[in-house]
């Protein structure tokens, strides 16, 4: 955590909520169909999804202020590694508007995407796309960032993008995972949500 302070200039940190799946206080859904499996686990929260060409999310109400700088961090592993399909956080996510806010990675390590989109996926309002070198790594640990005006994508402490806030909708909505279909994915105890108050420069 050190690392963060330093480069950006943080202090005062507060948690705001802080997950290790021991148990499901903070209510993430859970889900038991033909379709998708979601679950609090003795070693983490599980979600499959199984439906071809349809995108599932398990959220909960954020704990987030449009203003507020913040950092969310989670690590996510892969239970079936392969060369299609992606996982992430999912944030900003609106039902009534049918919008939300993804930061991903491919299954194989090797895509990240970062987007502002439609549901349905026919209207995308901004999309951040790099290829990744390949890794045989099964376990990610993604953290955004938000200081100020500025959002901050890291990928296992590695700087993937840095994009304004008018490019995102307002976190103060849903908070949670996108898994794409024909994906299988788990959150170990590492998990965690921070928020930080910035200091002046």
């Amino acid at each position: 955590m050190n690392h963060f302070s330093n480069v950006f200039k943080y202090n005062q940190i507060r948690p705001i909520l802080v997950d290790t799946f021991a148990d499901n206080r903070h209510d993430w859904e859970h889900t038991d169909s033909a379709d998708e499996y979601a679950a609090i686990k003795s070693d983490g929260y599980h979600m499959h999804n199984v439906r071809e060409k349809r995108w599932a999310n398990y959220s909960i109400k954020a704990p987030l202020k449009k203003q507020a700088s913040f950092l969310i961090e989670t690590d996510i592993e892969f239970i079936d590694k392969g060369e299609f399909g992606q996982a992430g956080i999912l944030w900003g996510w609106d039902k009534n508007n049918g919008y939300a806010n993804r930061f991903s990675i491919s299954s194989d390590g090797q895509r990240v995407n970062i987007l502002c989109f439609e549901k349905d996926h026919f209207r995308v309002t901004y999309r951040f796309l790099k290829l990744m070198k390949k890794n045989n790594s099964k376990v990610y640990k993604l953290k955004i960032m938000k200081s100020g005006e500025y959002y901050f994508f890291m990928i296992n402490d590695e700087l993937i993008n840095i994009a304004n806030e008018y490019h995102f909708l307002s976190p103060n909505a849903k908070v949670g995972y996108y898994v794409e279909d024909r994906k299988s994915t788990r959150l170990n105890s590492s998990h965690e949500w921070i928020s930080r108050m910035p200091s002046s420069a």
